[in-house]
């Protein structure tokens, strides 16, 4: 009869155990599942932030060449200008100093 008992015992014991694997299963199949949503949320918020940053650094990046570009174009304007009213002011002495730039460039590129 104690054998009997040992058996009965034995056999609850491995049901318990069985649940107890069971249900250890299904939380770990839980967490996995949990842990995957977590994972593809967080890369998917990473994501967004890296696009976001990449936009920011785009804008700020455009916003220098055009702040660049206007001022070099006010400074080639101002240039521009500067040499009009030198030339306007000293006629000949600018004429002379075209002709002899010319000059120079010509004999310059000819030993080449």
């Amino acid at each position: 009869m104690a054998h009997e008992a040992r058996e009965f015992v034995s056999t609850e014991e491995i049901e318990t155990l069985k649940r107890d694997m069971q249900k250890i299963r299904d939380d770990l199949k839980e967490i996995c599942r949990t842990a995957g949503m977590s994972i593809k949320t967080k890369s998917e918020e990473c994501k967004e932030q890296i696009g976001e940053m990449l936009e920011n650094m785009k804008s700020k990046t455009g916003q220098y060449f055009s702040d660049a570009y206007k001022e070099a174009r006010e400074k080639s304007g101002e240039a521009v200008e500067k040499s009009r009213d030198v030339v306007k002011e000293y006629p000949l002495t600018s004429v002379f100093a075209a002709f002899t730039a010319g000059v120079l460039l010509s004999s310059l590129l000819r030993r080449r």
